[in-house]
């Protein structure tokens, strides 16, 4: 997110990460989830194309 110039704080995460996790048990995301996630963020001029190469960018780091 912070590729994305999102820098939400913890609890505004965990908020988002909420509302399109379909695990209830644990705070945790699917790639389709983390777009739809982001998608409603698109207010703020985030396209698809620069989410997915945020995510990529993400995914090197692990």
């Amino acid at each position: 997110m912070k590729s994305l110039g999102q820098r939400p704080k913890e609890e505004e995460l965990l908020k988002m990460v909420r509302d399109v996790s379909e695990d209830p048990i644990y705070d945790t995301i699917e790639f389709n989830e983390f777009l739809q996630m982001m998608s409603k963020q698109q207010k703020y001029g985030l396209d698809e194309e620069s989410i997915k190469e945020a995510f990529n960018l993400n995914q090197k780091d692990l």
